[in-house]
C-alpha cells in the first residue's frame, strides 16, 4: 500500500512537528511494517521561470537559445535547451547553477554548448525523480509546463507541484484489508498518536430502485449502482492530479481520476458504466450479476478474453458489460462524450476474483483489493463519499437514481472479553483503564456488560485473542513480565507418531537413501497415473486452484516418487534411492504413508563395486521398516501382487489380517523402460498394530544344532506357508529358519531347501530329540503341503 504523507496529514489532525519517519517507526513497531519511507522528489535550487525569448541554435537542428525570466531576485538567464516544447511565454521548472538533481545524479554548472553560454537547465518531472509510468507522452518528451497562474521566481517549486511529499510503502498483512485504504491508515495513525481523524462527508440520497439491480449468484452478495449526470466540462483539479501522481496513478480524465482516487481513499473499488450505451444494448438499463455465462468478451484495453463458468459477469440480463471485480468491457466504456454514468460499488467473492485473475492475467489495483477482501458493510457508504467528492468538483453533477441489491450493513458482532484473560495471555498487568483507553482510541465500543463491539471497518477483530493483540500493540512493552511463571510446564518431546516416523527416516537415510519432499497438490495427469494404494478413491479437487499444475490433493505417494525419479533420470542422475513420508487425505481420513523408490546401481563397496537394485533390496528395506515398528514376521503375510502398474513376477503385497498395509515391487516394463522399484506403506495402519516391546532373552550356553531339508512342492505353495508349517513343527526350540535354495523342476513342481537352527536352554540336544523334531518337520510338510522330501 502506497501512502502519501501530505494526504495523510489532510485526513489526520497531526502535530506539524511530526516527521514522516516518526510515523513510519510508530506504524512498524505497532505491527504494520513500513518497508520504505522516501521523498517523492529530491532536488534543490529550483525556480519557476518564464521563457521570454526562444530562438533556434544556429549550429544545431534541435537546440534552442532561451532567455528565461526568473523574477526580480535572479533576473533573466541565458539557457541552451533541447526540449521540443520550449516556446516563448511558457512557464517551466528551472534548475539554476549549483542545483542538485539527486534523481539523475547531476549538479548544474555553468557551461558552453556549441559556442553559447548556458546558465541553468529547464527540467522535466522525470529529472526530479517522478517515474515515467506516471507521466503522459507529452510530459516524457519535453520540459514540464507549469500552470499559467504560477508566480515567476517562486523557489518552492516542489511544493507548487505537490512533489514536497513523502511516500510510505506499507506491507499490509492478509488480516488487515482495512489498511488498503487511506482512511484505514489514517485511523491507525490517529490511534497511535492519540489524535482524531477528520470527518469525511457523504452525499445524502435515497434509494429509488428505478433500475433493476440483482445478483443470480452467491458470489456477489451486494451490488450498489448510482446513476448520475454531468455536463462533462469539469476537469480534474490540480491537487487531485498531484495526489494521484504521488499514489502511483496517472491522470486520465475526471471520471477515471475520481474512481481511482476514491478507491485509494475508501479501499472500495468502483466502476463507471456509460448508461446510454448500457441502455442501448437491449432498450432497458439493468445490471444483473451472473456466474453461468460462457463465451468471449472484449475488455477496455481491447483484449479478447474467454469467460468460463464461475467467472462473475455483470450483464444487462444477457449481454456482458463487465468482468465483475476485474475489468470493464469495451461495449459500455465511458469516453469524452459520456454524460450519464452508472457508478458501481459492489462486493465480489475474493476467491473467485483471484481464480479469474490467475486464469486471465487481468490483474489491477481493483482486483487486488477484491482478492484481499473488501468490506461488504462499507460498499454503500463508500459510494456516498465518492458522490460528495464528485459533486464538490463538478457543480453539474446530479444524482438521477440509486438502486441496490442487499446494501444493508450486517449487524456488528459482539465479543466476550476479560481484562484478566488478556493479562494472563500477555504476561502483563494492564489495568482496566489502560485497556479501555486503547479500545477508545481504536473506536472499539465497550458495553455495560463488558462485551466488546468492534468498529464496522475492522473485519479482523473476531475473538478475545484479536483484542489482546490490539492491547499489546498500543501499550508500553515494559509492562510485560519477562517471566515464564504463567506458562504451563510441558515435557519437550516428539509425539509417538512423529518419533516413529523420525526413526524410520533416520534408518532409510543411514542406508544411503535420499529423503525428498514433494508437492501435496498435483495436476490431473499425475493424479490419474501410478496408484499402489487407494486405487478406487477419488482425489479431492481444489475449487479455485492457483494453477492447473496444483489442482488435486494427492491420495498416493507413488506418482510423486516416480515423477521425481524420472526428473533425475532425464538429467543423467541414474543410480540412487529416495523415500518420502507424508500425510495424505484419503476419503474422510488423514493417513501417513511411506514411499520408497530405487533405480540404477547400488554401491556395495563405494565405487569399487556396484550391483543393480533388485526386488530383494526393496523387500529388505520394507521388512526393516516393519521391524523398526516391532511388527514381527508372524504378524503379517506376504502375497503376490496383482497391481497393474507392477511387474507380475516381481511384486508383492503385505497383509495383516484382511488389511493391506504395503505394496512393493518393480514397475511393469510397459510403463517404464528402465527398471524402477517402488514401495508404498500405510504407516498409520502399521502404527495401529499392537506390538509388544522388545525384551531381553538369555543366551543358551549349549551348542546349537543345524539341519538342512529339501522338499518337492507344488508350484503354488508359497515360501511363507512352508516356513509357517516348519515353525509350528519345531516349536520353542527354533532359533532361526532360512531358505537357501529354490529350484524350478517343471511340471508345476519346485524344490525348496532350507536350514533349521535349534537350541536348548537347559541341556545339550540328544540324537533322539533331533530325530524326533526332524520327523515332525517331514510329517507336517507332507500332511499339510503335500510335500516330498528329496
Amino acid at each position: 500500500m502506497r501512502v502519501s504523507y501530505n494526504l495523510l496529514k489532510e485526513m489526520v489532525e497531526l502535530d506539524p512537528t511530526i516527521k514522516p519517519e516518526e510515523v513510519a517507526n510508530k506504524l512498524t513497531f505497532a505491527g504494520i511494517e513500513v518497508e520504505e519511507c522516501y521523498p517523492l522528489a529530491q532536488a534543490s535550487g529550483l525556480v519557476v521561470g518564464q521563457i521570454i525569448s526562444c530562438e533556434p541554435h544556429p549550429d544545431s537542428d534541435h537546440l534552442h537559445l532561451l532567455k528565461v525570466d526568473l523574477g526580480e531576485k535572479r533576473g533573466v538567464l541565458d539557457i541552451v535547451c533541447g526540449a521540443p516544447n520550449a516556446r516563448k511565454g511558457l512557464k517551466t521548472i528551472v534548475a539554476t547553477v549549483g542545483a542538485n538533481l539527486k534523481a539523475i545524479g547531476v549538479t548544474i554548472k555553468k557551461s558552453t554548448i556549441l559556442g553559447h553560454e548556458s546558465n541553468g537547465m529547464c527540467c522535466s518531472l522525470a529529472e526530479l525523480g517522478v517515474s515515467d509510468e506516471l507521466l503522459s507522452e507529452k510530459e516524457k518528451n519535453g520540459i514540464y509546463e507549469i500552470e499559467e497562474d504560477a508566480k515567476v521566481g517562486d523557489e518552492e517549486v516542489l511544493k507548487l507541484l505537490g512533489l514536497d511529499d513523502y511516500i510510505l510503502e506499507l506491507n499490509v498483512l492478509a488480516n488487515r484489508p482495512d489498511l488498503l485504504s487511506m482512511r484505514g491508515v489514517a485511523r491507525e495513525v490517529a490511534a497511535l498518536f492519540s489524535t482524531k481523524v477528520k470527518d469525511v462527508p457523504e452525499l445524502d440520497y435515497k434509494k429509488t430502485q428505478s433500475i433493476e439491480v440483482s445478483s443470480k449468484t452467491e458470489k456477489c452478495s451486494c451490488f450498489c449502482l448510482l446513476k448520475v449526470r454531468t455536463d462533462g466540462k469539469a476537469k480534474t483539479p490540480v491537487k487531485m492530479k498531484q495526489y494521484l501522481r504521488a499514489l502511483g496513478y496517472r491522470s486520465i480524465n475526471l471520471a477515471v481520476d475520481i474512481g481511482n482516487f476514491m478507491m485509494v481513499i475508501t479501499g472500495q473499488p468502483f466502476h463507471f458504466y456509460d448508461s446510454e450505451k448500457a441502455k442501448a444494448i437491449s432498450g432497458t438499463e439493468k445490471y444483473v450479476v451472473r456466474d453461468d455465462f460462457e463465451g468471449q468478451i472484449i475488455t477496455l484495453d481491447e483484449k479478447v478474453i474467454d469467460v468460463k463458468l464461475g467467472d462473475l459477469v455483470v450483464t444487462n440480463g444477457e449481454t456482458p458489460m463487465c468482468l465483475g471485480g476485474v475489468m470493464g468491457l469495451k461495449n459500455v466504456a465511458t469516453d469524452e462524450n459520456s454524460h450519464e454514468f452508472g457508478i458501481e460499488s459492489a462486493y465480489f467473492d475474493y476467491a473467485q476474483i483471484r481464480h479469474t485473475v490467475n486464469r486471465t492475467g487481468l490483474a489491477s489495483d481493483s482486483s487486488s483489493r477484491f482478492i484481499k477482501k473488501v468490506n461488504k458493510n462499507l460498499t454503500a457508504e463508500s459510494l456516498r463519499i465518492l458522490a460528495h467528492v464528485y459533486k464538490s468538483i463538478d457543480p453539474s453533477f446530479e444524482v438521477l437514481s440509486y438502486s441496490a441489491f442487499n446494501d444493508e450493513p450486517e449487524k456488528l458482532r459482539t465479543i466476550s472479553y476479560s481484562v484478566e484473560k488478556t493479562n494472563v495471555r500477555l504476561g502483563s498487568h494492564f489495568s482496566q483503564e489502560e485497556v479501555y483507553d486503547v479500545f477508545k482510541r481504536l473506536r472499539i465500543k465497550v458495553n455495560k456488560d463488558g462485551t466488546i463491539v468492534p468498529p464496522i471497518d475492522r473485519q479482523d477483530l473476531i475473538e478475545q485473542a484479536d483484542l489482546d493483540e490490539e492491547v499489546f500493540r498500543y501499550n508500553d512493552p515494559s509492562k510485560l513480565d519477562l517471566s515464564l511463571n504463567n506458562f504451563p510446564v510441558t515435557p519437550g518431546k516428539m509425539s509417538e507418531k512423529y518419533a516413529k516416523c523420525h526413526k524410520i527416516s533416520n534408518y532409510l537415510s543411514s542406508i544411503g537413501l535420499y529423503e525428498i519432499l514433494s508437492y501435496t497438490l498435483i495436476d490431473e495427469k499425475l493424479n490419474s497415473s501410478y496408484r499402489l494404494f487407494n486405487e478406487g478413491v477419488e482425489s479431492i479437487k481444489i475449487a479455485n486452484p492457483m494453477t492447473n499444475d496444483h489442482e488435486y490433493i494427492r491420495s498416493d505417494l507413488t506418482s510423486s516418487i516416480v515423477k521425481t525419479i524420472e526428473y533425475n533420470l532425464s538429467r543423467q542422475k541414474d543410480d540412487f534411492g529416495i523415500f518420502e513420508i507424508a500425510d495424505l487425505r484419503v476419503g474422510e481420513k488423514d493417513n501417513t504413508y511411506l514411499a520408497i523408490g530405487l533405480t540404477g546401481l547400488k554401491k556395495t563397496r563405494s565405487l569399487l563395486e556396484k550391483v543393480p537394485y533388485d526386488f530383494y533390496d526393496l523387500k529388505g528395506y520394507v521388512e526393516s521398516v516393519l521391524a523398526l515398528l516391532n511388527i514381527s514376521p508372524n504378524r503379517y503375510t506376504v502375497t503376490r501382487s496383482s497391481n497393474k502398474y507392477l511387474h507380475p513376477g516381481r511384486s508383492a503385497e503385505i497383509y495383516v489380517g484382511k488389511d493391506c498395509i504395503g505394496v512393493f515391487g518393480e514397475i511393469s516394463p510397459q510403463y517404464q523402460k528402465k527398471p524402477i522399484l517402488i514401495a508404498e506403506l500405510d504407516l498409520t495402519k502399521m502404527m495401529e498394530i499392537k506390538s509388544g516391546s522388545t525384551k531381553f532373552a538369555p543366551f543358551s550356553i549349549y551348542p546349537d544344532v543345524e539341519r538342512d531339508f529339501c522338499f518337492v512342492l507344488s508350484s503354488d505353495v508359497t515360501s511363507a506357508s512352508l516356513m509357517s508349517t516348519v515353525k509350528k513343527a519345531v516349536g520353542s526350540t527354533l532359533k532361526s529358519l532360512d531358505i537357501f535354495d529354490v529350484y524350478d523342476l517343471g511340471n508345476d513342481k519346485k524344490s525348496i531347501a532350507f536350514r533349521v537352527k535349534m537350541t536348548n536352554m537347559d541341556h545339550t540336544f540328544k540324537d533322539e530329540e533331533i530325530k524326533a523334531i526332524s520327523d515332525k518337520i517331514i510329517s507336517a510338510v507332507q500332511s499339510k503341503l503335500n510335500g516330498e522330501l528329496r
